[in-house]
């Protein structure tokens, strides 16, 4: 008995001097989260710039708008339909005032019957309250910027919201087929669209910034992962 109460007593905890690297972590971590939360609020004003900037859709547009909307289930929210020549893609814009806003081009190139396949995917994202959702994941993965399991959710989320949408606009026009040519066409010309776009306006560092945000913002590598699925 005494021997081991012996070496109990020489016993001595180990220590682990923490290297600099550790005790500028948390710094570091609070300024990368700082840094995308100010991102994310300049981001969503822009993008209401574009929206308040974009002009109504035509009349021929809005008065099949409302039955768009009736069929992708959004109720108790005024969505403006309209047309804007700084966006390169289609997206839902929200939640403060609640807008559609197709790229000039596809209103130029698309049929109407087109154009409702694609009214309805970004009206589903509203009836869904995705707008809300969107900004509260987008904060929660900028305050939590350093984990590499919130990122990877984050990109599930936002495929699974994508498909999603897809299936409720396919659950309203009952054409599948359609659907998935529909979205190919109009990712072929949103392509063009923001090629047209960066030779439009020059690469500055701002503009760059932006656009690569947007492309975060929108999640639109998730939506073109969707539109293959339907493919």
């Amino acid at each position: 008995r005494g021997a081991p109460r012996a070496r109990l007593a020489e016993w001595r905890p180990i220590q682990i001097r923490r290297g600099w690297w550790l005790r500028m972590l948390p710094t570091v971590w609070m300024l990368g989260s700082f840094f995308l939360l100010v991102r994310l609020v300049a981001s969503y004003a822009a993008l209401c710039r574009k929206s308040a900037r974009a002009i109504d859709a035509p009349e021929r547009l809005q008065a099949r708008a409302g039955r768009w909307l009736a069929l992708a289930g959004v109720g108790g929210r005024a969505v403006r339909l309209a047309i804007s020549a700084e966006v390169a893609i289609p997206v839902a814009t929200g939640p403060g005032r609640p807008s559609i806003l197709i790229p000039a081009r596809l209103l130029e190139e698309l049929s109407d019957d087109d154009l409702e396949q694609i009214v309805l995917h970004e009206a589903a994202h509203l009836a869904r309250r995705d707008d809300y959702a969107l900004m509260a994941q987008r904060g929660l993965e900028a305050v939590l910027a350093l984990h590499p399991v919130v990122r990877w959710i984050g990109r599930q989320i936002d495929l699974e919201r994508e498909i999603a949408c897809d299936d409720l606009a396919v659950e309203a026009t009952g054409c599948p087929r359609l659907y998935a040519a529909c979205l190919t066409r109009a990712f072929a010309l949103c392509g063009a669209c923001a090629r047209l776009l960066r030779r439009r306006t020059r690469p500055t560092t701002a503009r760059i910034f932006r656009a690569e945000w947007n492309y975060w913002l929108t999640g639109r590598g998730a939506r073109e992962r969707g539109c293959a699925r339907l493919a």
